[in-house]
């Protein structure tokens, strides 16, 4: 059956009175103005502005060949593998670890302490006596050795940042020196520690 076209066109046009028309947004593909009633504060339709979307074509072959031609000249950065260790590296990066240990043991600790009481866990003096006691002697002597000396070379390696605050041994030569220094010290004092 077919409908004269000024039918279609009436049907048509009231169909578009009574659809709900999408609010446009910035991101919509709409290149029509923002409708003068919508859901948005006057504030934010000021934002809504009419925009057409325009086709992008890929970009040509030849800038990404000649960008590959230039990776290929480039230095290469060398392996640290081919570096001599030297003592200012080794001393930051045996710092660290130092600290770590130090602030990792005490952090289980405190965290177990806390948790202890939920869990039904005695984790009191007398427990812990009764723990170590029960140790083999080579793990004792290891752990204390462990612990003497990443809190020797913590504290240690400490003094000596503080020290280079003041600027006093800030030279190649100097800190050479203090590294080493607290190399031994740290060892003495792991020493110390495993035998007391």
């Amino acid at each position: 059956m077919l409908h004269p076209p000024g039918l279609r066109l009436a049907a048509r046009h009231a169909l578009a009175l009574t659809r709900p028309k999408a609010p446009s947004t910035i991101l919509s593909t709409s290149t029509r103005q923002a409708p003068t009633t919508t859901p948005f504060p006057p504030a934010a339709t000021a934002l809504i502005l009419p925009h057409r979307r325009l086709p992008t074509n890929p970009a040509p072959k030849a800038p990404l060949t000649i960008l590959e031609q230039q990776r290929l000249h480039r230095p290469v950065s060398p392996h640290a593998t081919i570096y001599r260790p030297q003592i200012t590296w080794l001393g930051s990066i045996t710092g660290r670890v130092a600290g770590s240990l130090v602030a990792g043991a005490l952090y289980l600790f405190f965290a177990g302490y806390a948790v202890a009481p939920v869990f039904g866990w005695d984790l009191g003096s007398e427990a812990a006596v009764a723990f170590a006691a029960g140790l083999p002697g080579a793990v004792k002597v290891g752990a204390r050795a462990l612990a003497g000396w990443a809190v020797s070379y913590h504290c240690l390696n400490g003094v000596r940042h503080l020290v280079w605050d003041f600027a006093v041994g800030v030279n190649n030569r100097a800190v050479m020196r203090s590294g080493w220094v607290v190399v031994g010290l740290s060892v003495c004092g792991a020493v110390g520690s495993a035998l007391y």
